[in-house]
Parts: structure tokens; sequence; C-alpha cells
């Protein structure tokens, strides 16, 4: 299967939210952790060692303490954290009592948008906790007719107490200093505690759990081949029809400031040997001005990567906002005697899907996605920028980042978790799922050689 398709981004505000209740702890699961236990778990999931003698110091015990007691209370509550510390090691979930509440009903998606699970919002503290599968849970599902019957339950002012559980704790790779897990249910209550609604996530398909474990060069591969473009490690021989079928393709090489080759429509015209430049970077697009523009963009930067206000891609639309298409950048070099595909970045777009959309893992082969990493996220665009016309809204344009391989934070991806391009987040194989609303998504691939 092949996509011949486009994209675009957006930008979101962060916000924190209140936890309520006081903190307990179980054999697996801790409820409304304070910040010195979560800043214990942090360390236990990142393989650390806490220095419990100045954590010990940070209790509320201790502060209370007066001169004369003070240092004994330090003994005794470094003490009493070893131990807390030890209760930690089966624990897998949590759970918080936030308030929150839904919004007005979303036609579209059947059900109430849930606000604490907006792209980019997280529970805040001394230890940040994200939400590793926020789009799955960000609607409230309910039928048309049940909606007014469930917003009575609500009251006015929509608001509700979320009890939230997370599993699958984990350190956050793409925020430093962070917690995340996985949504497993949300439960709404009054504030008496009546219990008012529930909800949780879709259940994970059975043909992934029975897929083939994969590599991430083989994981890359299955991408490459659902989208229809070629894998990083191909030699340029192989890759010459690919090219030949865009409608057009310019290129330069090593230091020299020209277009050093093109294809028209399938005609390759060589301007200068193309053996005589150490690597080569070609950008492919819907027509010759896309094609070109992609590449000026990019090709003094290193393919984008080195950050800057630039958008080698334009509004993720490859700079043709009004058609479905596709386009990318490759980058060749001499790997002994061939001229080898070292690193390639595509946009592609996909009607008939949200990126939210559990049906939108049925593009890819089965066990695609879910045998990746994924972080929510969000991304640098505003709504106008995907046809949302006649508006200054800055709502929070959605994303899923996958990858699979080394996880780099010194390499740069095709993009930034948040503002375009970072310095800070790589893996040999990444794609991005971005919502590009009006019932579509926006693809961005990248796979590259060490």
């Amino acid at each position: 299967m092949t996509l011949k398709t486009t994209l675009k981004l957006a930008n979101a505000a962060l916000f924190s939210v209140l936890m309520l209740s006081t903190p307990a702890v179980s054999a697996e699961m801790l409820v409304s952790p304070d910040p010195v236990t979560s800043e214990m778990l942090l360390k236990r999931l990142s393989e650390g060692v806490p220095d419990f003698d100045n954590m010990a110091m940070k209790t509320d015990a201790y502060r209370a303490a007066d001169e004369f007691t003070r240092h004994e209370v330090a003994k005794t509550e470094a003490e009493r954290l070893q131990e807390q510390w030890r209760s930690l090691e089966d624990v897998n979930s949590i759970q918080f009592n936030i308030r929150g509440g839904i919004g007005e009903y979303d036609g579209a998606a059947q059900g109430f948008p849930v606000r604490l699970f907006e792209p980019g919002s997280y529970i805040s503290g001394g230890v940040p906790y994200y939400f590793s599968n926020a789009s799955e849970v960000r609607i409230f599902p309910v039928p048309p007719e049940k909606g007014r019957e469930t917003l009575e339950k609500f009251g006015i002012g929509r608001g509700a107490i979320m009890t939230i559980t997370l599993t699958d704790l984990k350190a956050s790779l793409t925020n430093s200093g962070a917690l995340e897990g996985r949504v497993s249910e949300v439960v709404f209550k009054k504030n008496d505690g009546t219990k008012i609604a529930s909800y949780g996530p879709p259940e994970r398909s059975d043909s992934d759990s029975d897929a083939p474990e994969m590599t991430a060069d083989e994981l890359a591969t299955s991408i490459a081949e659902t989208v229809g473009i070629p894998v990083a490690g191909t030699p340029w021989g192989p890759i010459l029809p690919f090219l030949k079928e865009q409608p057009y393709v310019t290129g330069t090489g090593g230091n020299f400031s020209g277009e050093l080759f093109s294809f028209d429509n399938g005609e390759f015209k060589f301007q200068r040997p193309l053996d005589e430049y150490p690597y080569l970077v070609l950008a492919f697009g819907p027509n010759e001005n896309a094609a070109k523009r992609i590449l000026r963009e990019s090709s003094r930067r290193n393919l984008g990567f080195n950050g800057g206000p630039k958008r080698p891609f334009g509004d993720l639309d490859c700079f043709t906002p009004d058609v479905v298409d596709q386009c990318g950048l490759m980058r060749f070099e001499k790997v002994g005697e061939h001229d080898m595909l070292v690193d390639i970045m595509t946009l592609a777009e996909v009607s008939g899907y949200r990126y939210n959309d559990p049906e939108i893992a049925t593009i890819f082969d089965a066990g695609v996605l879910s045998q990746m990493e994924v972080a929510e996220t969000q991304v640098a665009f505003k709504e106008q920028d995907f046809g949302v016309r006649g508006t200054t809204a800055h709502n929070t344009i959605g994303a899923k980042a996958y990858w699979a391989g080394e996880f780099n934070q010194k390499g740069a991806p095709l993009y930034d978790l948040r503002d375009g391009y970072s310095k800070s987040f790589s893996a040999k194989t990444m794609l991005w799922l971005v919502d590009g609303l009006k019932d579509r998504t926006i693809m961005a691939t990248r796979s590259s050689l060490p």
C-alpha cells in the first residue's frame, strides 16, 4: 500500500492541574504521592539512587524540628525514606485525584472533550507526570442521545473530581526529569465522592499482540513500504526508479551552492559529475518551485537539522497548501564504491483518519505502531496553517511521535516535539502522526543510518 499525500502543524500552551487528597502507598500503586515520593520513584525508574540525607532535610518533619532535635530528626527521616524507597520496588501504577471537567459536546467525536488530556498537558509538580496515551482518552465517549442526561450529572459548571489511574510507569525520555504513564481509567466524581461516570482507552488490537517482533530496521522498512518511499541504507541505483516517478527532484552536493542535478517528470539531468562530491542532498516535491524551496531551506543547514526559524517543508504542506501531495529530503554519502542513502525525511497526508483514531493503525502493518515507543506531543504551527481560516485562535494541534532504535539526545529529529526543530531527540526510525484537522492525518517520517 502506498500513499501520495501532504502535511501541516500548530502551537499549544501547557497547563497544570491541582492534585487533591493525601499521599498513600500500596504494594503496586501510589495514590497522590507527595513530591519526595515522586522524586524517589523517578530515581528508581531511572535506575538511580537518591541522596537520602539531602531528601530528609526537605521533609515537613525536619522543617518543623528545632535546633536541638533537628539532627536526630534528619537521621530518622533518612531511615524512613530508605524504607519507603524499598517499598517502591514493585510499584507499577499511580493514581491522582484532580479537579477537572468536560467541555462542549463534540458531535464528530461522539463525546465530551476532557481538557486535562489536551496535547501538551501534564500533572505539574516537582516531578511532572505526562500521559503516554492522552489522545486515546481525550474524548469521554457518550452517545448523542445520552448527552443531556450525562451533562446534568456534571452540573452547570461541567466540573468534577477526576480520579486518573496511570499504568506502565517509566521515566520520560522526551521530558527530562519527568515520569509518564498510560491512562488506564478515568473516573468522574462529585465533590461528595459520588461517582458520575468512568471510561478508559480502547482495547488494544489482538492482531498487534500476535504480530512478529520487528527490529528498528524492519520497522523502518515496513513504514517506508506503506508510505511508498525508499529507506535509509539503499544504494543510489535502486532509488532511481523512485526519483523518476516524482514530479520534480533537485539536488546539490558537498559545498556546491547551486543545483547539481535534477529530475523533471522522470528525465534525469546531469549538470556535474556526481562522483566528485562526498555527499549529495536532494529534495523532491509536487513541482519545481516546491522542490527547490525545500532544498534551499535545508541544504545549507545540513538538511535543516541544526535548528533556526526556517521550515524546509513550509507549513508542513510541501509549499502547496491546497494540494494533497508528498515531499521529502534525502542525503547520500559515499559508502565504499556506492552512493548510499543515509538519511531520508518525508511528509505525507492521509484522509479519512484523525491522528488519535485507533483505526489509523490499520494503515500500517500489524504491530508496527504498537512496537514503537510513543510520546504524546504538540507542534509549533497555528490552526490557520491547517486551512482553518478567519480565526486567530491558538488551539493546540496534537501529534504522536513514534520511534524505534537507540534514543539519542544529541541528534536532531525531523520535527521538535514543541518548537519545530530540536537538537535533543532522535532515533534510527521515527514517525510523527500529526492532527491535520478536517478528518485527516499528516505523517512525517525519518529513517537514518548510524
